[in-house]
């Protein structure tokens, strides 16, 4: 098979696109974490082959699932740094009203969190707000047996976020998402490492200690078990490119979360879903 590779650098990154003699892309090297991202699965050898003559790196891994986010850019948010109450947010159908001040609206921490800092640090602050936003604005397209809450502030100085950026229960169960927000970057998984620009990010042990917490809440308050689901949506990443997914951690994107959330099997009936979303919106369940 003949391969035509295509350099590419932009953005401070740097990969060659592998191509076959009719131009289908077969996949990709990425040089800065020396990822193999193999999508033709039957062009394989050929790739690796190519990667070992080719270049002087070390093969870190060979992706066995490359997800390109199918939804559009979000657009721009007005998020007022001086008076975080006025940032523009979603119509959130089947949200309930704040849980104080601006609790209940999407990005409300990192909202609070900008207002205290300079422009230059409030950056990263107002770049996760927007990314809550988004996928808060999402899930407003889930089906009418969903239910959605957002910005949740836990009360727990240990936990690793401060509040929940999305709890979501439906049939399917109950899941506690966290919006990752990493425009035009690409995220390498596997198992529980997770790197951002070749950076670590401890972002799985944080889901699964969020979504522990929430069990254990919840539990207490329904007066049965509940078991929760930890999820990470990325939103704005170029590419999300998994080895091997964490066993216990949902991940997806902006444009799948929905199809993700969805087409999980039925393992609520509808009084237990109820029942739990009675005391979600309960402030007393979360202090």
């Amino acid at each position: 098979m003949e391969i035509i590779a295509s350099p590419w650098k932009r953005w401070g990154k740097h990969r060659t696109y592998l191509n076959g003699a009719d131009e289908t892309r077969l996949g990709f090297y990425d040089h800065q974490t020396g990822v193999l991202a193999v999508e033709v699965d039957s062009a394989r050898a050929e790739l690796e082959a190519w990667v070992s003559q080719n270049t002087t790196e070390r093969v870190a891994a060979e992706a066995t699932h490359v997800v390109v986010d199918t939804a559009p850019p979000i657009a721009a948010v007005a998020l007022t740094r001086a008076s975080p109450r006025h940032v523009l947010t979603p119509d959130l159908a089947r949200t309930p009203g704040p849980l104080g001040s601006l609790y209940g609206v999407p990005g409300a921490l990192a909202l609070e969190k900008a207002a205290t800092l300079p422009a230059e640090q409030a950056e990263p602050w107002l770049m996760g707000a927007a990314g809550e936003q988004a996928i808060a604005a999402t899930l407003t397209g889930l089906p009418a047996a969903w239910f959605s809450l957002h910005s949740i502030p836990l009360g727990d100085p240990d936990s690793p976020t401060g509040d929940l950026d999305h709890l979501v229960i439906g049939p399917g169960g109950v899941y506690v998402i966290n919006s990752k927000h990493h425009p035009g970057q690409v995220v390498f998984v596997k198992g529980d490492m997770v790197l951002v620009a070749r950076h670590a990010q401890p972002y799985i042990a944080a889901a699964r200690r969020d979504a522990m917490t929430v069990a254990v809440r919840l539990s207490a308050a329904v007066g049965t078990p509940v078991t929760v689901t930890p999820v990470i949506a990325f939103v704005g990443a170029d590419e999300v490119v998994i080895k091997f997914p964490p066993r216990d951690t949902l991940l997806t994107t902006r444009g799948q979360v929905l199809d993700d959330l969805t087409r999980r099997r039925a393992s609520l009936d509808a009084a237990t879903a109820a029942a739990i979303v009675d005391v979600a919106q309960r402030p007393s369940t979360w202090r």
